[in-house]
Order: structure tokens, then sequence, then C-alpha cells
């Protein structure tokens, strides 16, 4: 009979086959046959486990010393953080049981699969990442009215990953950005002030992201460490503008509000791309993104309660073209692929 995992499918003449070959557990022998002779669905456990740590420090000096007679605030800093993961994982050959009719649960053998060429191993991983930063900001009174700020971030990150169990993680990575920001707000009436800003961020990848991002050698996504090739940072750029103010409504209390518009695109954004084999999948650089939209806040405060809203809303879509592997897509081509093209909305974003 044949039978198929949560996650792939295993045929089954008299023993576990993977594309009709035995199944090895990791002591080197062929996995028996569980299913009673065919009488039980073979199944999987597929267990992770992750243990990580991290410490940092941080300095900042602050002058607020007036230049030419105004208001004028300097703030220079630096953060470290240094960060450790262990990770764990393997696939234990089981049985399907239906106890009530209702539910399904697994039951599993003492045998851990281990098929590298099926990206069927366990996996041991250590992950070390030491991030840095140098910061400085500036706010310039220029009139009562209006104030200016403008800073700059440097950001500096090493991923370190090695593998154990013959896995293809072995790996040292490093990112190195400068991000600059520029501001301003004007106060319109003692009580609405309007804002505008542009800011340039940057984003390192993941361990998670760097550990699967090899078509050729997919993995479980968000479970599973298979492969770590390079991938390119993540680099942002934000406009926005608005209106905040603050209302003094006497004995009813105080309100304070906000509304602004925003407007972010992503060069080099990581998303998980489904590989060609079932339930595999892999991260990759799939080019420029953008989420554009509007938020709007506000909140009451009164002598014992205090009572808030917020709403966003996000416009999120594709500005690259590529090809999105989805073989069971009814509007796949031929090899299994759907087009993702410009201005296509991107999915999971409300």
């Amino acid at each position: 009979m044949g039978a198929c995992t949560p996650v792939r499918c295993i045929s089954q003449p008299d023993r576990p086959q993977l594309r009709s070959t035995p199944v090895h557990d990791t002591l080197g022998g062929i996995i028996p046959d569980i299913s009673q002779n065919g009488a039980l669905d073979l199944a999987e456990i597929d267990r992770n486990w992750t243990q990580s740590r991290s410490l940092g420090v941080s300095l900042q000096a602050v002058d607020t010393d007036k230049i030419y007679g105004r208001d004028n605030t300097f703030t220079l800093g630096a953060s470290l953080d240094y960060g450790w993961t262990r990770f764990n994982g393997n696939s234990q050959i089981g049985t399907f049981f239906n106890d009530d009719n209702t539910s399904f649960r697994v039951i599993g053998f003492p045998y851990i699969i281990n098929e590298p060429d099926s990206f069927l191993r366990p996996v041991m991983v250590h992950a070390t990442n030491l991030y840095t930063g140098l910061y400085a900001l500036d706010t310039f009174s220029a009139t009562d009215r209006l104030t200016l700020t403008g800073g700059a971030r440097l950001n500096s990150a090493a991923i370190n990953i090695e593998g154990a169990n013959g896995a293809l993680l072995n790996g040292y990575s490093t990112f190195l950005h400068l991000n600059p920001t520029v501001g301003l707000t004007y106060k319109i009436t003692p009580d609405i002030n309007f804002y505008a800003g542009y800011a340039m961020s940057n984003r390192a990848q993941t361990p998670l992201e760097l550990g699967c991002a090899d078509p050729n050698n997919p993995c479980i996504i968000d479970n599973f460490l298979v492969s770590d090739p390079k991938l390119k940072q993540v680099v942002g750029n934000t406009f926005e503008l608005g209106f905040r103010g603050q209302n003094d409504l006497g004995q009813w209390g105080k309100l304070q509000w906000s509304a602004g518009l925003f407007r972010t695109t992503l060069t080099d954004d990581i998303l998980p791309l489904q590989s060609a084999a079932t339930g595999f999948g892999y991260y990759a650089n799939v080019g420029t993104t953008l989420r554009q939209g509007a938020e709007v806040s506000a909140q009451w405060t009164g002598d014992r309660w205090t009572a808030y809203a917020n709403y966003t809303y996000i416009d999120a879509v594709y500005l690259s073209t590529f090809m999105e592997p989805s073989p069971f897509n009814p509007l796949a081509d031929a090899n299994g692929d759907i087009p993702i093209t410009n201005g296509t909305p991107i999915a999971g974003i409300p």
C-alpha cells in the first residue's frame, strides 16, 4: 500500500521506503516493517530543540548645550549584543492511529531517519551572532516652531554557523551598513504638530534564514536547518508624515492623538519559498517589496481611567517579478511555477 506522512510521501511494500529506496536509521540499518503488514499507515514525527542565550551592553552620552542661543540635544552612543544558539532536530518514523474515528495520533518507534540525499537526517547546529552599533543623533530647535533632526547609525553583524552530523552548515557571514535619518517637526498651534521624516534601516539574516537558503538542499520551513549559502541583507527606506496633537479637556481629562502616512520599500527582502519537494522550502532574496499605508491612534486619560484606540492599514505588495514554486497551484505552469509580478499582494499581511 502507499501512505503519506504529514510532510512527504513514503511508499511501503514491506518496509518504509523513500522514492523506492529503503529508509535507513542512524545506526546504518534498514528500518523494518512497522506497519503490521500494511495494516497501518506510516507517519513521521519531526522534532527540534532550540536553546538560545544572549547578553548585551550599551553606552550613551547626551549633550544639551545650546547652539547660537537655540536648544540643541546631541546624542552619541554604542551598543553590543552577543547571542549563541544550539539547535537539534530529527525525524522519527512511526504509524498513524485513529482511536475514536475523529482524530489521529502518531506513535513513534525507536528509529531516527538518516537519509541525507532526501534532506532527512539528524541535525546539530551551533550558531553565534555578534551585533554592534555606533550612532549619533542631533535635535536642533531652528525656530520656536521648527525642530530639525538628523543622525546616522552604523550597524555591524557577524553570524557564525557550525553544523555536525555531516550537515552542510559551516559558514561565517559579516554585514556592515550605514543608516542615515533626517526629520522635522513643525508646531502649527500649541496643541498640534506636523512631522515628516526619512530613515534607512537594515536587517541581517537570522541563523534560521541562513541555515535554510539552498534550493538544492531545502528544509522543513521553520523547523530544520540544512544548508547555509549566502543571502543579502535587507535594506529598508521609510518615508513618513503626519500630525500629532494633545488637547486639554479640563475636568474631562486629556486627549492625545496622531494620524500619519508611511511608505517603506525593502530591497533584497527575504521570504520563504516552496521547494519542488512537497513540504520542504527555503529562504531567498526575492527583490524589492513595498509596505505603505496609514495609521491613526487616540488616547484619553482621566483621573482614574485611560482609554485608547489604534488602527493601521497596510498595503503590502511585491515590486519585483520572480517565479514561485507551487506545483499544486491550478495556475502553475508546466514547470510547477507561478509568476509573482509587480503589484502582487504579499500573503499573510492584513
